[in-house]
Formats: structure tokens, C-alpha cells, sequence
């Protein structure tokens, strides 16, 4: 039976504000998670996606943040900016009778309205890699009173070049500071900053054997090029009927393309992509959460970091080239407990991608009906050498043979990716930075040495 929220002795304030949102039954990386902070340790997560982190690190951090003073005394850091604002939003709907003040800030707008917030006194900043540094370098944030450090979606600011940035920020806040680490996979790179940044950190985890959660059905339809794409994307958003979906692309100028297509098939469809300037970017967002735009196309940069619960469906136009990005986008769908379903279409150029895919997960992912040669892809033939249908829908399907499944990749990356061509990088340029300022399985149990630290948009609630 889920622990109830009452049961942290959590102040009078929080509970009035966990009972005004619909709070009241914890998650499992919840429970795990909140007791640990409370008493004051590091500590290092795992859990999938949707399953209620943000709630499990801000409550026990509000339990003991203080309002007043000019400078922070806790730091989140995420990989975009999109994230960054659902958690500053969170942070604001659970803190709204503290009196505390939350200041968000990221790149791709102006310096301006953010500097006066953080220079106007704040206690909880929320922010991207690359906006943080800028205001810390330029002495508008200082770090030197920050007694809460939270990585949020450690993996993926990886992936995006941040990790010197990470480093950075750990190293300019007290070495007294309690850290907090989340992450989907545990490579490495990750396993490092723990172990240099860290002190004695606790592990809790929370993961399906699968990586992919269960309440999320997955089905691939194998088809032949781009026109038959089209034409099965069409015919499977009007066989499914989703409430909202999410469609991934694999370069930023198909976004506009799929979109295009599907608005003269009459769809109510926006797209997102770096291109887009960050007033764009919110305001399609906004459109989304709010239901006005059923259907948004999108690629996994400009998508990551989106918390939205009403996804009922996720498809996947083009297979990714890395396995994780694929866990990341089912991710988006079946949040908070939720049932969601994920279609992935496979042409023949995206085979090779959507083996590792396969192999990654330690499964064979069901044939959707209609898969094969009514698409113009996978044949009968194919099927009776065992590439058809496989497993049951509810747990994925099932685990290939030893000879056909491959060996499964580390969590580091295993071996050489295919090379990606036109897909979209953070911010489209410098890798390290520009997805926070310009535009925006497990490898181990993760252990801890020491710490090594010093002294050192927006929306703000009061």
C-alpha cells in the first residue's frame, strides 16, 4: 500500500498546497526518495520517466527552505528550458503558501527580466546549464549560501555537452551542501561527478525490467519510404484517435514537413523545433498543454524536458539513432500512472537503428496489425522466419533469442554509433551550450569518494 504524503510531517503550509493539487498517495521513487533528503543525505536516483521525481526532491527541500535573504540556498539544474519551467512551476503550486521566492531562468531570451529577479532577492533558482553560469559569472547569482545542489535528468544534460558545466556549478557551491542526483541511466560519466562530487550519497531506484514503463503498449509497423510513411501515420492517427499525440522526427526541417502535411489532412498540428525563436517555442507549448493543439511534431531536442500528462500517444516518424533517446521519447506518454501507447514506423533505411533499439530494451517490440506488406515493408515471408509479431502486448513483447538479439549495448553507449547525418543537435551549433543559452542500462550502483566544491523568463512566486 502507497505511502500517504501526511505521513512525512510535512508543515502545515506544504499540506495545504499537496491537498489543493490532488497530492495525497506517494509514488515509489517518492517514498524512497523523501525520507533520505529530509535526514540530510546525498543521495542518487533512478526512476522512469513520469514517476513523480520533481515532487520527491522539492518537498523535502521546501520542508526546510527558509524564506528571505538575497542569494539562493538551492539550485536545480536541468537540461532545457522547457523542463526548467515545469519545475519551477511545480515549485511555485507546492510553495505557495511559504511566501518563498522561485526564479527560473534559461537562454534564448534576454538577460533583462531575469537579472532584476535574482538581483531582487530569491531562495530557490531553477535554471539551465549555460543561463546559471552566465549569471554566476557575471556575480548576479552567487553560490556561496546554496545548501540544497539538484541535477536533474543528469544523463541527458550528458548527452548535451554539459558536464564541464555541471562540474562548474558543483565546484562554486559549499562543500556543506547536500546534493541530489537524478538520472534515467547511470553511465560513466555520471558514475564519476557522483563519486568526485558527492559525499557517501544514497542509491534509490525505481526502474521496470524493461526500461520502457509497463503501462505503455509498444507496436512498430514496418513500411517502405517516406510517401508510406506518410500514408501510415495518416491512417494510424485516425485508427487510434489519440486525445493528444506526440510525433518525432529526426531532423529539424521534417518538422515543418510532416506538420504541413498533416494540417492539409485537416489535423490540428503545430511543430517544435530550435528554429523557432523561445516566444514560438512557449507559445506552441502552451497551445499543446491546453488541448487547442491536438497533435505536435517535434524532434528530441526541442522535445525534451516535456512533463505533459494528457499524451496519449507517441509516435515514432523516425527511429533514433541513439537507443536512449527512444526510452526517452515512450517516456512521454503513460505518465503518473497512466496508460499510453507508442508506435514506432520502420523503413527500411531505419532498420539497423530500430535492432539496437530492440536490443537495448532486451526485447523484440510487437508488430502492430497491418505491419508488412500491406505497407510496403516487412513481408509474410519475413514473418515465418520469426521477424513478424512477438510477445504480448502488455509486457512489450518478448526477449530474442541469444542468437538474433544481439549483445546488449553498455550504458555507456557500447560500440559505434551510425553516423546521424542532418538530425538536429542541441541549438543546432556548439554543442555544450547553445541548447541552454542560445535556444533554450544502468552502468552500476553509484558510489561516492568526497566532494569537491568552494565558495563561492524568469517567473518568480512570492
Amino acid at each position: 500500500m502507497a505511502k500517504k504524503f501526511s505521513e512525512f510531517s510535512f508543515r502545515p503550509e506544504i499540506m495545504r498546497a499537496l491537498e489543493e493539487v490532488g497530492y495525497s498517495d506517494c509514488t515509489p521513487i517518492q517514498e524512497k526518495t523523501m525520507g533520505p533528503v529530509m535526514d540530510g543525505h546525498d543521495l542518487t536516483g533512478m526512476a522512469e520517466t513520469g514517476s513523480g521525481k520533481t515532487a520527491a526532491f522539492l518537498l523535502p527541500i521546501l520542508e526546510k527552505l527558509q524564506a528571505g535573504g538575497d542569494d539562493p540556498r538551492a539550485v536545480v539544474i536541468t537540461p532545457t528550458r522547457e523542463l526548467a519551467q515545469q519545475v519551477a512551476k511545480e515549485a511555485e503550486r507546492l510553495s505557495r503558501y511559504l511566501d518563498l521566492r522561485v526564479v527560473c531562468v534559461y537562454g534564448g531570451t534576454g538577460l533583462g527580466e531575469q537579472k532584476n529577479l535574482l538581483l531582487a532577492g530569491v531562495d530557490l533558482v531553477v535554471g539551465t546549464p549555460g543561463r546559471l553560469i552566465d549569471f554566476a559569472r557575471q556575480t548576479y547569482l552567487r553560490l556561496s549560501k546554496v545548501r540544497w545542489l539538484v541535477l536533474d535528468e543528469a544523463d541527458r544534460m550528458l548527452d548535451m555537452g554539459f558536464i564541464k558545466d555541471m562540474e562548474y556549478v558543483m565546484s562554486k557551491a559549499p562543500m556543506s551542501r547536500q546534493t541530489l542526483l537524478f538520472s534515467a541511466t547511470f553511465p560513466k560519466e555520471v558514475l564519476s561527478l557522483s563519486a568526485q562530487f558527492m559525499h557517501e550519497p544514497i542509491h534509490v531506484e525505481v526502474e521496470s525490467p524493461t526500461l520502457t514503463a509497463r503501462n505503455i503498449v509498444q507496436l512498430t509497423y514496418m513500411v517502405g519510404g517516406l510517401p508510406d510513411k506518410i500514408r501510415v501515420l495518416k491512417e494510424l492517427l485516425r485508427k487510434e484517435k489519440p486525445e493528444q499525440a506526440l510525433i518525432f522526427v529526426a531532423t529539424r526541417e521534417r518538422t515543418a514537413e510532416v506538420a504541413d502535411m498533416l494540417r492539409r489532412s485537416g489535423e490540428a498540428v503545430a511543430s517544435i523545433s530550435s528554429l523557432l525563436s523561445q516566444v514560438n517555442r512557449e507559445r506552441v507549448l502552451q497551445s499543446f498543454r491546453e488541448g487547442r493543439t491536438r497533435i505536435l511534431v517535434g524532434t528530441d531536442v526541442a522535445s525534451r524536458g516535456l512533463d505533459i500528462s494528457g499524451i496519449t500517444h507517441v509516435f515514432n516518424f523516425d527511429v533514433p539513432h541513439d537507443p536512449n533517446d527512444y526510452v526517452h521519447r515512450v517516456g512521454r506518454t503513460g505518465r503518473a500512472g497512466r496508460t499510453g501507447r507508442a508506435l514506432t514506423l520502420v523503413s527500411p533505411q531505419d532498420r539497423p537503428y530500430f535492432k539496437a533499439v530492440e536490443a537495448h530494451l532486451g526485447l523484440q517490440i510487437e508488430r502492430g496489425e497491418g505491419s508488412g506488406s500491406e505497407t510496403g515493408g516487412e513481408t509474410e515471408r519475413d514473418r515465418s522466419r520469426g521477424r513478424g509479431r512477438a510477445g504480448s502486448r502488455g509486457g512489450g513483447g518478448r526477449r530474442p533469442s541469444s542468437g538474433g538479439g544481439g549483445r546488449r549495448p553498455s550504458s555507456g553507449g557500447g560500440g559505434r554509433r551510425p553516423s546521424s547525418g542532418g538530425r538536429e543537435r542541441p541549438g543546432g551549433g556548439n554543442k555544450r551550450r547553445d541548447a541552454s543559452r542560445g535556444s533554450s542500462s544502468t552502468g552500476g550502483r553509484p558510489g561516492g569518494r568526497g566532494r569537491s566544491g568552494g565558495s563561492s523568463g524568469g517567473s518568480v512566486s512570492r
